[in-house]
C-alpha cells in the first residue's frame, strides 16, 4: 500500500461496495502500529474516509481475483 493506489472502498458494517477511491496519505496507528490509508473517494463527493473506517481492496488485488473467478470458471465449464 503506498500513497497513488487506487482502491475499492467497502462499507464495513454491510460490506456494500462505497466507491472506488485514491490513497492520499498513509498514516500508523499508534495503538496497532499498523498502516492505515486516508482514501479519497472519486466522484463528486471527493469525501475522505480513513482505512480503518472502512473495508478496502487494492485495485491490482481486485483484478487478480477477478482473473482467477474467471479462470476458475472455464476450468469448472471444461469438466
Amino acid at each position: 500500500m503506498k500513497t497513488g493506489d487506487r482502491v475499492q472502498v467497502f462499507d464495513e458494517r454491510y460490506h456494500r461496495p462505497i466507491g472506488w477511491g485514491t490513497i492520499v496519505q498513509v498514516a500508523r496507528n499508534v495503538h496497532t502500529d499498523e498502516e492505515v490509508p486516508l482514501i479519497m473517494l472519486e466522484g463528486k463527493s471527493q469525501r475522505k474516509i480513513w482505512g480503518d473506517r472502512c473495508d478496502w481492496i487494492t485495485e491490482e488485488a481486485f483484478v487478480k481475483g477477478g482473473i482467477r473467478i474467471f479462470k476458475d470458471m472455464k476450468e469448472r465449464d471444461r469438466k
